[in-house]
């Protein structure tokens, strides 16, 4: 017999004519005792399909496998006809299964579709997810059930990956001890880690489209957006102004954002260090410093500039802070260049100096006799 083809694009506007061809076609098949086309073509599609196409009877004993059973199960659709779909199902989803045939013939209506693993022949589980409907007789009665399952294993295992992913990014994120605050390009908050919440008294919710501006206190607020201007105009990365708590409380923090991707979008991601700490530490050495009964005084090693003196370095020397501050020990006529020197070198080798007899000036220029020591310190 010689083949036939239907071009149903060349007569768009004669639709009597295309349905008579396909008439013509399915009744002479018809009459010589063959498939008509709508049937071989389905057969076609299902044999070649890579969903699973099937059918089982109202008690799940299955009817019908299309090919694609055995290249993704890995059973033969001969050993599995006249089975229970039950057998192949995992006992987790099982419960579910049997819920969703029941449904079925209890309404009689299709179902949306769901999720389940069938144990494929190597013993491993099959994600599909699957969705039947039923198949009547002419009397109206259900007599079996017609549906296909697509398999998502790969998709699922990517989507658990993902997860994990996503799972282990938010406790690495949650356990950091710095405050982390994810912003949009306005400044605005995305998402914070615990640390926000737990030392702020905050919710999520409650921070969640704020901007960050509204954590600093009231009257930092036009520095704070001038510093947040600079950021987006990348100007600076850093912030060192405080941020409040709920009750009012301010943590003294220094702020360093930086640019990136969240979900996709343009963000920044700041991290503030939280100083209390420091400030508390900086604090009890400025005590310790300041009510010391000899004279004290902090210089750079690097250019001799004085960083700070004590009371009694003013008091006993005859200096008001202001004449020392930011200049250089020789500058102030403290001590001469080769003393200076020597010290230094010294403090370099050793790391400190301890009680060396050593000659100074006042401000009024008496030579007094002291025992100097000293030692390198980071600040």
């Amino acid at each position: 017999m010689r083949p036939i083809v239907l071009q149903f694009a060349s007569y768009p506007d004669n639709s009597n004519r295309k349905k008579r061809t396909l008439m013509e076609t399915t009744d002479q098949k018809k009459a010589d005792g063959m498939p008509t086309l709508s049937e071989e073509w389905y057969r076609m599609l299902i044999e070649n399909t890579h969903d699973i196409v099937y059918s089982f009877n109202k008690e799940g004993i299955f009817e019908y496998l299309s090919p694609s059973w055995e290249r993704v199960m890995g059973l033969p659709v001969t050993e599995t006809i006249g089975k229970s779909i039950h057998e192949q199902v995992h006992p987790d989803d099982l419960a579910a299964s049997r819920d969703y045939l029941e449904k079925t013939l209890l309404t009689g209506l299709p179902q949306e579709e769901f999720e389940i693993r069938l144990q494929h022949n190597d013993g491993k589980w099959r994600y599909f997810t699957t969705s039947y409907v039923p198949v009547r007789d002419k009397s109206g009665a259900i007599i079996s059930l017609f549906g296909s399952a697509k398999h998502i294993t790969k998709r699922k295992e990517a989507d658990e990956r993902e997860l994990q992913i996503r799972q282990n990014m938010e406790t690495f994120f949650n356990a950091d001890n710095d405050f982390l605050f994810v912003l949009d390009l306005q400044g605005n908050i995305i998402t914070t880690n615990n640390k926000v919440l737990d030392h702020l008294n905050y919710t999520l919710d409650e921070l969640v489209g704020k901007s960050i501006l509204e954590i600093h206190p009231p009257e930092y607020k036009e520095r704070a957006v001038h510093i947040m201007q600079q950021i987006i105009n990348n100007q600076t990365n850093q912030c060192l102004l405080p941020i409040m708590t709920r009750s009012g409380e301010y943590i003294p923090v220094e702020t360093r954002l930086s640019r990136g991707l969240w979900n996709g979008e343009p963000a920044f991601f700041g991290v503030t260090k939280d100083l209390s700490d420091i400030k508390f530490s900086e604090e009890k050495f400025s005590k310790a410093f300041q009510i010391n009964p000899s004279a004290c005084m902090i210089s750079d090693s690097n250019t001799s500039q004085i960083v700070d003196v004590n009371e009694i370095f003013c008091t006993e020397l005859g200096f008001e802070k202001s004449e020392v501050i930011g200049k250089t020990i020789y500058e102030i006529g403290l001590l001469d260049q080769e003393t200076i020197d020597q010290i230094f070198k010294d403090e370099q080798e050793s790391g400190k100096i301890i009680n060396r007899l050593t000659d100074i000036r006042t401000n009024e220029g008496a030579v007094r006799h002291v025992y100097i020591s000293s030692e390198m310190i980071s600040l």
